[in-house]
């Protein structure tokens, strides 16, 4: 018998035939190790996988792990720069505009998160509690990059709210002050809305 060494570095020694006389480079499994799959093996493994049924235990455990990066910013944070930009498998040469990519980023929603937590998931303005809310910004987003991220710069609104806002005082140059009278004319019953 002829033998030669394992390719994969292990050291040992394999039969350089097999049964049916072909040629041997490998101990049986590993063949793989160290190798680095190319990206459409990976895309067929992964359309293999689909469908597939997947244990309560395993079902647990992912949901655990999600439990602990959805609660962690600086986890959540990570995560995305590792999508982020070119790193991205959707990534068409940075077409879209940087509002977009911002108001989509991770500190955008630990800021909206943050606004929501302290108002309590409640309208600032009517008192509607959860539903369709939105976190707004009182000096406008655009105008004030210091401000973008700052919690004491937003407070939650329910939809209807946050759009009679804007509608009657436009998306730029807003104030405290035009908030503050907007707050008060609804709670003197000036603005019967919601």
């Amino acid at each position: 018998m002829d033998y030669i060494e394992c390719f994969c570095g292990c050291g040992q020694l394999i039969n350089r035939l097999d049964k049916k006389k072909r040629q041997r480079k490998y101990v049986r499994g590993h063949n793989m190790k160290g190798f680095v799959k190319s990206e459409s093996t990976r895309l067929k493994i992964g359309l293999g996988n689909r469908g597939k049924i997947v244990s309560q235990e395993t079902r647990k455990r992912i949901r655990d792990t999600m439990k602990i990066v959805s609660s962690n910013p600086m986890y959540r944070k990570k995560l995305s720069d590792m999508k982020i930009g070119s790193k991205s498998h959707l990534w068409r040469g940075g077409i879209t505009n940087k509002n977009k990519l911002i108001r989509s980023g991770v500190e955008f929603k630990i800021w909206r998160d943050i606004v929501f937590k302290r108002d309590e998931w409640t309208c600032c303005i009517c008192g509607k509690i959860g539903g369709r809310i939105h976190a707004h910004h009182i000096l406008n987003f655009s105008s004030h990059i210091n401000l973008r991220f700052l919690p004491d710069n937003g407070a939650t609104l329910c939809r209807d709210c946050h759009r009679k806002f804007h509608r009657e005082y436009g998306i730029k140059n807003n104030t405290l002050e035009q908030f503050n009278e907007f707050k008060t004319e609804f709670k003197n019953g000036k603005k019967p809305f919601c």
